[in-house]
């Protein structure tokens, strides 16, 4: 598999050797001076360390001085100078961020993944820039205000049409969760102010002032001022707190055998070329191995079934083979509920008028609508309705176009992702399934 294109590393060695080139280039004909060399560097260690703390590698505590060398670049660029090169090295150094940490996008398609790294770096670049705004005014307030415009942007960015939380700074933390239990209580978003407080304090207490020295003395001095102690307690609390709540965690409620069942087919060069009978037989030999008479439920993948052989008719699921088929299987294992992930399409009913996921059927007079669902069903009895649930937290490109109306443009990208142009329907609110009841 990975020798098939555009698979494997392939695309962060094009993307860095790309990007390398472009940078050696702009040394060449205009960053000659070693000021401007120096800055680039900065930038660059920047990306690199911001990048080494995303999984998979256990290093997400340098993330405490990620932004560091962009506050010091910042410092070093001259007030004539400001906005438009402490744009552009900052910029270089989320490009760098982004490329090492998000490039196997290109896996799934080369342009789009292209164009997502770098909308995605310009995007980081505005908080940035209200930062600078505001220490125009308000100098001391300049990188306090960068925290709050910074969680703004993961906050828009994890909620709106163009959805990308994958460099999220709270869920850098996802390889060492001993360290934030106490995300039960502050969300990601606590990460990310942790993460950043800590970038902001360990600033202003060693390189705010021009007289930074690896001195042990003058190190020792540092540590233990005012602001030291403060930046050891921001720093070293928050891991305390955790390993409190990690050591005296109890587990409470009563324990269940669940069946997983996933068939691994890589969903680019296999998923949709296999039959989906084949697909079919091969979920239910290793769901046959994995239930047993204490099983409560058996979980399906996303998609189990209604891409390769047809959608499922949501307004006519029960009669689907299908799924009479997974109902038999069912019946012949201990009726154990089954929770499987499909596509299914619903009909629009002719007295309803349709929104904006609808789709007319083709030579239909008068119009006739549907909308295709990736959702989640559970199947329970076969005399009993069927509860689906729509994915409603949807990958930008290949499951919405997003702000088609605005975007209109981004259509050929949409195509690339294998998406379209009324997108997938989503659920109007959230609400539970519940596979044991």
């Amino acid at each position: 598999m990975s020798l098939l294109p555009l698979w494997g590393h392939l695309p962060l060695a094009v993307f860095v050797l790309s990007w390398g080139v472009f940078l050696l280039l702009l040394v060449q004909l205009k960053y000659k001076d070693k000021a401007s060399h120096q800055l680039i560097l900065l930038s660059i260690l920047s990306g690199v360390v911001l990048a080494l703390g995303f999984p998979p590698l256990p290093l997400t505590p340098v993330l405490f001085v990620g932004f560091i060398p962009l506050f010091i670049l910042f410092k070093k660029i001259k007030t004539e100078e400001l906005n438009y090169h402490s744009w552009f090295f900052v910029f270089n150094a989320f490009v760098i961020w982004n490329i090492l940490t998000t490039y196997w996008v290109a896996n799934a398609s080369f342009v789009p993944g292209i164009v997502a790294i770098w909308l995605n770096s310009f995007f980081m670049t505005i908080p940035w820039l209200g930062a600078i705004r505001i220490g125009k005014r308000l100098p001391k307030w300049r990188w306090i205000s960068f925290i709050i415009f910074w969680l703004c942007f993961e906050w828009i960015h994890l909620n709106w049409e163009m959805s990308w939380p994958w460099l999220t700074l709270g869920n850098a933390w996802a390889a060492l969760p001993q360290c934030i239990q106490w995300y039960e209580y502050t969300g990601v978003f606590g990460g990310g102010v942790w993460v950043l407080g800590v970038n902001v304090l360990l600033y202003y207490l060693f390189f705010d002032s021009n007289h930074f020295t690896f001195d042990i003395i003058w190190i020792r001095q540092k540590l233990f001022s005012k602001l030291g102690v403060a930046s050891l307690i921001v720093l070293i609390l928050p891991f305390i707190v955790s390993m409190f709540l990690w050591f005296n965690f109890k587990e409470t409620g009563t324990t269940v055998e669940v069946g997983v069942v996933q068939p691994n087919y890589e969903p680019h060069y296999e998923k949709f070329k296999i039959p989906e009978d084949q697909q079919l037989f091969q979920i239910e030999k290793l769901a046959a191995a994995a239930v047993t008479p204490n099983t409560k439920f058996v979980i399906f993948p996303e998609t189990s079934f209604g891409e390769v052989g047809g959608v499922i008719r949501k307004n006519n699921i029960n009669q689907d083979p299908r799924i009479i088929r997974l109902f038999d299987f069912m019946i012949a294992h201990y009726n154990v509920p089954i929770v499987a992930g499909i596509t299914s399409l619903n009909d629009i009913p002719a007295d309803q008028l349709p929104t904006k996921f609808s789709r007319a059927y083709r030579d239909s007079d008068p119009p006739q609508y549907y909308e295709i669902e990736n959702a989640a069903i559970i199947l329970k009895a076969k005399e009993e309705p069927i509860p689906l649930y729509r994915k409603s937290k949807l990958v930008p490109g290949a499951e919405i176009f997003p702000y088609k109306n605005i975007l209109p443009f981004l259509k050929p990208l949409v195509d690339q992702l294998g998406g379209t142009t009324a997108g997938l329907a989503t659920q109007e609110k959230e609400w539970s399934l519940n596979p044991t009841h």
